[in-house]
């Protein structure tokens, strides 16, 4: 079994604050993978860096024009594995961004 490590973590009960950004939520796999594969993303993974709190893989969207360093393209299966199995949220936005489509997102623990 592999563990995800999330580095921002967001309080889901705080509704305000995520509405004033727009943000939606979604656990969906079908709405994730929409959500990533039009905007030309692909999941990935990266190592973890905390392993003493349990740190393993961490989730990531690789959409090839970002510089979050170097990342591990994976299956949507084991993508979807390690989301399931860690409890995890989507949390992203719709909204274009000055003509584009927004490419926020965070994963995060539903806890």
């Amino acid at each position: 079994m592999q563990s995800v490590f999330c580095i921002l973590p967001i309080d889901i009960s705080k509704q305000k604050v995520m509405s004033s950004y727009k943000s939606k939520t979604t656990d969906d796999h079908e709405a994730i993978k929409k959500w990533v594969e039009d905007r030309y993303g692909a999941p990935a993974l990266i190592g973890g860096i905390v392993p003493e709190e349990g740190g393993g893989e961490m989730l990531r969207i690789d959409f090839r024009d970002s510089s979050d360093g170097p990342l591990n393209e994976t299956s949507w299966e084991t993508f979807f594995e390690i989301f399931d199995e860690n409890n995890m949220l989507f949390v992203y936005r719709d909204e274009p961004e000055e003509g584009e489509k927004n490419k926020f997102y965070e994963i995060v623990n539903k806890d």
